[in-house]
């Protein structure tokens, strides 16, 4: 069985005032989907799977982890993953592939959303040198949550096609920066390699669909939950 370590949202906040570079991917259903070749598209419909760079993407960056400290591989709730029939397939993989990985709660930013325990995150975002990588609604982050020193925009559908552009354009941040992706699988290939070829010298964290209802988009089942008395709350100043 898979052991995963919960960690608090406070884990990562103190990192970021401790300004310690850290890389946080969260691995799902879209994810394993891909790497194990049970399913041809995400479950939202935004990017094709059944892509070989991409599986051999997120496969890096898994491996990536293994002896980095600071590079945390969240994995989505046990529960869901057993609902739909992957997480025996998900353990047998990762006994097979990855036994030396390490594992820690993949849902911490999202249920912080809907549990409004967000504000100590966006406070501390706020404070950084923030670069955000994402379609293009993101942008109303800058007028809603925290203000970014770039953006860099992907598709909203099959991002993965420009993979090496986007790659390319986020090994030229600044170094310091705090880079928030939310480029679905694209995300993982993404951030195995930037850490790899930057090392510890941007923090990099995988908010997946976090932002989308702050900045005006449902895209997922449980953003109904973010209704604008829950949005104030973690947008506070």
């Amino acid at each position: 069985m898979i052991q995963v370590r919960n960690l608090p949202l406070s884990y990562y906040v103190n990192m970021l005032k401790e300004h310690q570079p850290f890389a946080f991917a969260r691995y799902g259903n879209g994810e394993w989907g891909c790497l194990l070749g049970t399913a041809k598209v995400t479950g939202s419909g935004s990017q094709r799977l059944d892509i070989e760079k991409l599986r051999k993407g997120i496969q890096s960056s898994i491996k990536s982890s293994v002896g980095d400290k600071y590079f945390f591989l969240g994995l989505q709730s046990r529960g869901y993953l057993a609902n739909i029939s992957l997480l025996p397939k998900i353990e047998a993989a990762v006994a097979k592939h990855f036994p030396e990985v390490k594992w820690v709660e993949g849902e911490v930013f999202a249920k912080a959303s809907w549990k409004v325990q967000l504000n100590p995150m966006v406070r501390e975002l706020r404070k950084q040198r923030m670069v955000v990588v994402g379609p293009k609604w993101l942008k109303a982050l800058k007028h809603r949550a925290f203000q970014y020193e770039q953006f860099i925009e992907v598709a909203p559908r099959d991002c993965f096609k420009t993979y090496r552009q986007t790659r390319n354009a986020i090994l030229r941040v600044k170094t310091g920066s705090v880079v928030s992706f939310s480029a679905g699988p694209t995300s993982k290939a993404l951030i195995g390699a930037v850490r790899r070829a930057r090392g510890d010298e941007l923090t990099l964290i995988d908010f997946g669909s976090v932002w989308d209802p702050y900045a005006g988009k449902n895209t997922r089942r449980y953003h109904v939950r973010i209704r604008k008395k829950v949005q104030d709350a973690n947008l506070a100043k």
